[in-house]
């Protein structure tokens, strides 16, 4: 079958039980399995920073545990997304959206940053009086 007939049939049988256009996420347990490897990971860098024995097994096994479960975390994700046409158009714009909001957010931190920075430093002229004055008075 080509694709369009593919998604004709799967945008058929959702419209028989789902009255609206969204994904409704199914249980994973990648979220879950990815929190515990980031924690696994944070747990074993200190623990090889702090000099304890075995640390930096520790942060390999926290580094592979966390890539591999990103990893199929994002292969569900693909599969939703184009097997089994859970990302509708609706979705796609959803994504989208959170997307360019994310970077707009991230631009206005780092402009706050930057200008609470430059807010911080203090102004030389209230701190050293006279010394743009052509004839010192300091003799």
């Amino acid at each position: 079958m080509s694709d369009s007939i593919k998604s004709l049939i799967m945008q058929l049988s959702r419209a028989q039980f789902q009255a609206h256009p969204f994904h409704l996420v199914t249980p994973s347990p990648w979220p879950l399995l990815t929190s515990f490897s980031l924690l696994i990971l944070t747990m074993a860098a200190a623990m090889y920073f702090n000099g304890v024995s075995n640390g930096g097994f520790l942060v390999i096994i926290g580094f592979i545990t966390t890539v591999s479960s990103m990893a199929l975390w994002f292969r569900d994700v693909v599969a939703e997304g184009t097997l089994l046409g859970n990302h509708t158009f609706a979705v796609q714009k959803g994504l989208n959206l959170g997307v360019a909001l994310f970077i707009i957010s991230e631009v206005f931190f780092f402009i706050s940053i930057f200008w609470a920075s430059k807010g911080s430093e203090p102004n030389q002229l209230n701190y050293m009086p006279g010394t743009f004055m052509i004839i010192s008075t300091n003799y």
